[in-house]
């Protein structure tokens, strides 16, 4: 597959959708789990989390070398920004990922203290953030249907365009994995998606003007 590096344009997204929809096309069977959204957490001495950044979004910035405007704009304003972006590239696959937002913001739960969410099994990052391992903050428990999230490291996030980079990142990846894909999909390519949405130079209408008014 191209390198994001060299493909940061429609024609990418374009690629990678071809990719997943069409190689090795098998319906993934029994329940839909993600892989959950893994974050490069920092700690201060004590173990309390000082901040965190999604991987998607780390792994966009400093491998890539997107340029990924953090706002402080309403999370909700900007997932559904991004949702309008999807549909604006690929509209039935839009709508699939705007169905499933809807199913796990409607289904979302938070862990207790005492419950601890694993890293990515899927995640494989080839790069880590110096000081900062990566954690898991998000998970979608196919079980249960239900979106676990450990807030005490969401809420750390570095900018709200972190939470909903991490909201879309889980409704993308339940997307990619119900439907007649690859069964090798991976967050990898969630990942991949998730931070060429985001992207300011794609080459697509700013994601700016897709913000509810």
């Amino acid at each position: 597959m191209c390198e994001l590096s060299k493909l940061k344009n429609k024609s990418y997204l374009s690629i990678l959708f071809q990719f997943l929809f069409f190689s090795k096309a098998k319906a993934v069977e029994g329940p839909i789990t993600s892989g959950g959204g893994g974050a490069f957490v920092c700690r201060d001495q004590d173990g309390q989390v000082n901040e965190a950044e999604l991987l998607d979004l780390f792994e966009a910035r400093e491998i890539f070398g997107f340029t990924i405007t953090a706002s402080e704009e309403d999370v909700a304003k900007q997932v559904a920004a991004a949702l309008a972006r999807i549909k604006f590239f690929d509209p039935v696959f839009g709508v699939d990922v705007e169905k499933n937002y809807k199913f796990i913001h409607e289904h979302t739960r938070y862990i207790s203290e005492h419950v601890i969410i694993n890293p990515p099994k899927d995640a494989d990052p080839n790069y880590q953030k110096s000081g900062c391992p990566i954690e898991g903050m998000m998970y979608f428990d196919g079980k249960i249907n239900a979106l676990m999230i450990d807030n005490r490291i969401f809420s750390k996030l570095v900018s709200n365009t972190e939470r909903a980079a991490a909201l879309i990142h889980e409704a993308v990846y339940k997307t990619l994995r119900e439907k007649v894909i690859n069964p090798d999909v991976t967050s990898i390519h969630t990942r991949q998606i998730v931070g060429t949405l985001l992207d300011d130079s794609l080459d697509m209408r700013p994601l700016e003007e897709f913000l509810p008014k």
